[in-house]
């Protein structure tokens, strides 16, 4: 690896954490491509019958996971580094599907989605941790975008899987990805921040090299600033160099500064119109919207589908995320959105179930995915990462995080009790309401981040 570029050395460095995004994607996707199973009298599963509460706190219980791995990250992380951390996940993945493996009733496959997704929270803040730390401004958008292509890819293999193997074949396919994913990482160094933080500038330098190539390219390295000839004549230091001693101890006027409160009220805004969005509750309950309006699509094929539509979209993201704003890319998406959920809102109420018509579910249900993907959805994520101060950027993004997990539990839990009281009509219209307020949101409050280093966005905020 000595012999590569420093930005494919980033790109590889983020592309091995991913496998545990990946492996997070298989078996996220084993509950989803088997929810209508798990409710089955001819389930063969050893738990027997799931009944409508069970198999949706199977779904959302996840997403509880989610939020406790947030905030267990940021101080583990901060004692053993960020990459370690994340190399500690690969075996409670194994743990996740070994208790699929050998469950014996219902709550076997809670403590299951538990451990997995607290996996899946200590990654939303791990990774983008370490993106920080190890890349430069120009790549850092398209290593952050990384996640939803891996976590996809691994709902797309679940999914085929799924149409060939039985649930426990299944499970046993998904121990494969954790364990490559454990030896990939003792590759990697941890971070430079990491070292310097604990004054081991020898360690510090070295990963320095690695992931960023010689000593001329440390100018582009964000976390320390060189000071100029007059700044050291006159005893000056910059002020984002302290900022970045993110060891120092946090206090509360840490998070009262200008800068702070705008990136806390832009923050927790954009992730939690986003999410209730819906989009990630479509996908997760996919296969009974498809039966409930009447789709020639079988269950597993329409969540393979969908799978794939996400993918695509998040490769296209990756090529578009570092030439096109970003908040253009999230107005636009969430304009598109808002009429993706009208059009299926009118399905619903004038031509559900006519056969002429049984095309608009799969299209409008597309449209909404991909074209949340390609910005309504990641955009809030990537933006939360670069909005906020380096001494209080971690615990923030765990901050923010857990908010998605807490809307994503309850829409989880609650979506398909609404789907039977209410119906898809005003659920539909209901979820184009939320997405055309992001879209209000993003005019108005989302600042441009796109190719700015993290001196020039303080000053934006300031």
């Amino acid at each position: 690896m000595c012999k590569f570029s420093p930005v494919l050395k980033q790109f590889i460095a983020i592309l091995c954490c991913n496998l545990l995004t990946l492996s997070f994607g298989l078996i996220s996707g084993w509950a989803t491509i088997n929810y209508n199973e798990l409710q089955s009298e001819n389930s063969t599963f050893a738990t027997g019958p799931l009944n409508l509460e069970e198999a949706s706190l199977v779904i959302s219980i996840l997403n509880v996971g989610g939020f406790l791995g947030n905030f267990a990250i940021v101080p583990i992380s901060q004692l053993i580094g960020v990459k370690r951390t994340l190399h500690l996940l690969g075996p409670l993945l194994i743990v996740s599907t070994l208790l699929i493996l050998y469950a014996k009733s219902v709550y076997y496959l809670y403590v299951s989605r538990f451990a997995a997704g607290f996996v899946s929270g200590a990654i939303i803040v791990g990774i983008p941790t370490l993106v920080n730390d190890i890349s430069y401004d120009g790549v850092r958008g398209a290593l952050n975008s990384l996640y939803d292509p891996s976590f996809n890819l691994g709902i797309i293999i679940s999914f085929a899987l799924g149409n060939y193997l039985s649930c426990l074949d299944q499970a046993k396919v998904q121990l494969i990805i954790p364990l490559i994913f454990m030896l990939a990482m003792f590759l990697l160094p941890e971070s430079p921040e990491y070292w310097s933080n604990r004054n081991n500038e020898k360690r510090a330098m070295k990963s320095r090299k690695f992931y960023k190539g010689s000593i001329a390219a440390l100018e582009k390295v964000d976390f320390i600033q060189v000071p100029n000839d007059d700044e050291l004549e006159n005893g000056k230091l910059n002020d984002v160099t302290d900022e970045s001693k993110t060891n120092s101890k946090l206090t509360l006027q840490d998070f009262l500064t200008p800068q702070a409160k705008k990136a806390f009220f832009i923050a927790f805004t954009a992730f939690t119109l986003s999410f209730l969005s819906g989009t990630m509750t479509i996908v997760s309950y996919v296969t009974d919207i498809f039966v409930k309006t009447g789709s020639s699509f079988s269950a597993k094929n329409s969540s393979l589908f969908i799978a794939i539509i996400q993918i695509s979209a998040n490769l296209v993201l990756l090529n578009f995320v570092e030439r096109v704003n970003r908040r253009t890319l999230y107005i636009w998406s969430s304009i598109l959105a808002t009429v993706s959920f009208l059009l299926l809102a009118a399905y619903c109420c004038l031509w559900i179930k006519k056969p002429e018509y049984e095309w608009m579910p799969p299209f409008c249900i597309a449209c909404i995915v991909f074209i949340s993907c390609m910005g309504l959805l990641p955009i809030p994520y990537i933006i939360t990462i670069e909005i906020f101060p380096k001494k209080i950027r971690q615990t923030c993004l765990a901050l923010a995080a857990s908010t998605m997990w807490l809307i994503l539990f309850v829409l989880a839990w609650i979506f398909p009790i609404l789907l039977e009281k209410f119906g898809l009509f005003s659920c539909m219209i209901a979820l184009a309401v939320m997405c055309s307020l992001n879209a209000v949101f993003g005019m108005f409050f989302i600042p441009e981040t796109r190719g700015k280093s993290y001196e020039e966005i303080m000053e934006l905020l300031s």
